[in-house]
């Protein structure tokens, strides 16, 4: 008597073993993976919020030729007035630093315009070990955007008005032992923060030439210097070569000035001697308002505009 059997296929305990081990495998390594994938999608919105900030902070300086005070400026009617700083968090819930050359800011009546300017109080100095044995320089920062990063440890040197020369400290993503280089950083209870830990400030920042670029500043690659009435016949000095310029009458050229050059002025005499003041190519920035390259000089500083 033949009995017919339906054949009934399944998993035998062996195979749902293996399945199981392999799905507690998979588990295991999606949780693992939890961790850093979150970590990197904090650091990649923190910086889109840093670049953000950025980008705002250049906006107010292309309304206003100059950089806005701090973090809680408002919007004040007429004035296009800059405020993303002032609620402005990082991914890791701690208020973005901005670090900015003071001389790029007046509170006053009148404004500074960045275009007249030629050098910031800020140099960056890049750090590619925690002794900062090699290191590379960047000069005439206008700002500077920062989050403290994960370990909400301020390692970074400077904060608000940066009102005399200063060289601020980074350093390159991890490198170790890198100490906090802020002693006014707190926690959010309010405890001074002093680890030495790795390096995770996360930063922005703009120069001068950057902000000038922007607002499509015309620049001199030399002034021309008159000798403007009230200074009468003089001399004048090469401050590099020693060489004395001719006297010139009242209102005449007397040479150029190149980036990074100075000349200077002297009583009359062959000798070039009885030093009255010394004119720089920054002095002349400064007074050429009509962008023309062309400054006097009236027998003192500041010189005039031509």
């Amino acid at each position: 008597m033949n009995q017919i059997f339906q054949e009934r296929k399944g998993f035998t305990l062996v195979e749902l073993a293996i399945v199981l081990i392999i799905v507690g495998l998979l588990a295991g390594i999606g949780a693992n993976m939890i961790g850093p994938m979150t970590k990197r999608a904090k650091l990649l919105e923190t910086t889109e919020i840093l670049k953000q900030t950025k980008e705002s902070i250049v906006g107010y300086v292309a309304s206003r030729k100059e950089l806005p005070s701090d973090a809680t400026e408002v919007c004040t009617a007429p004035d296009v007035r800059f405020n993303t700083l002032a609620n402005a968090t990082d991914k890791y819930n701690s208020a973005l630093y901005y670090i900015y050359s003071g001389n790029l800011r007046t509170d006053g009546a009148a404004n500074i315009d960045i275009c007249g300017v030629s050098t910031t109080n800020i140099t960056l100095r890049i750090c590619h070990d925690s002794a900062c044995g090699t290191s590379n320089t960047v000069n005439n920062i206008a700002f500077i955007v920062l989050s403290r990063g994960e370990n909400t440890n301020k390692q970074t040197n400077g904060n608000g008005n940066i009102a005399a020369a200063t060289t601020v400290t980074v350093y390159d993503p991890g490198i170790n032992n890198v100490p906090d280089g802020d002693a006014t950083d707190t926690d959010a209870g309010g405890n001074p923060i002093n680890r030495v830990e790795s390096y995770d400030d996360i930063y922005m920042y703009a120069t001068l030439q950057e902000l000038q670029g922007k607002l499509s500043c015309s620049t001199c690659v030399a002034y021309e210097v008159y000798n403007a009435p009230g200074a009468g016949a003089a001399d004048f000095r090469n401050n590099t070569t020693g060489a004395c310029y001719p006297s010139v009458a009242a209102n005449q050229f007397v040479t150029s000035i190149s980036r990074g050059g100075s000349i200077e002025r002297h009583t009359a005499g062959s000798a070039c001697s009885g030093l009255l003041s010394s004119i720089t190519y920054a002095n002349a920035v400064a007074a050429d308002t009509n962008r023309n390259c062309q400054v006097n000089y009236p027998n003192a500083l500041p010189l005039t505009d031509r």
